[in-house]
């Protein structure tokens, strides 16, 4: 079972996304609906730290990206940061930073091993 987290931190425009558990392309689609029918945050961290994605395929992350029905342009110039510190996690997240490249999307997505590095960057230009 999957446990999705979500912190906002206002005085950031960030919201925090940590995933405890077995982590489906479902779970992870809905928590993406759920924040674009919500409060909007222009910066993102998923924390992959405490998840297990070795179940997660191609065909999912391709889902997990058109995830969004809402357009992604409510967060131009925005940033999502990735948590991924096991081989598997980071070989998908860097497939959903590309797909995403690919799409065009209005914030930019990079992948990290470290929650210190993503925070760095998510916090740099402001």
């Amino acid at each position: 079972m999957t446990d999705v987290k979500i912190k906002v931190e206002p005085d950031s425009d960030l919201t925090a996304f940590t995933i405890v558990g077995e982590l489906t392309a479902g779970d992870a689609r809905d928590a993406i609906q759920k924040f674009y029918e919500g409060h909007v945050t222009l910066n993102v961290l998923w924390d992959m730290s405490q998840s297990d994605v070795s179940k997660l395929s191609a065909a999912d992350v391709h889902s997990i990206v058109h995830a969004p029905r809402k357009c992604p342009e409510m967060r131009k110039g925005g940033k999502t940061a990735i948590v991924a510190p096991t081989d598997i996690a980071f070989g998908l997240t860097r497939m959903y930073e590309f797909m995403t490249e690919t799409l065009n999307y209005s914030f930019k997505t990079q992948a990290f091993r470290t929650s210190q590095e993503a925070y760095r960057w998510l916090r740099e230009d402001h």
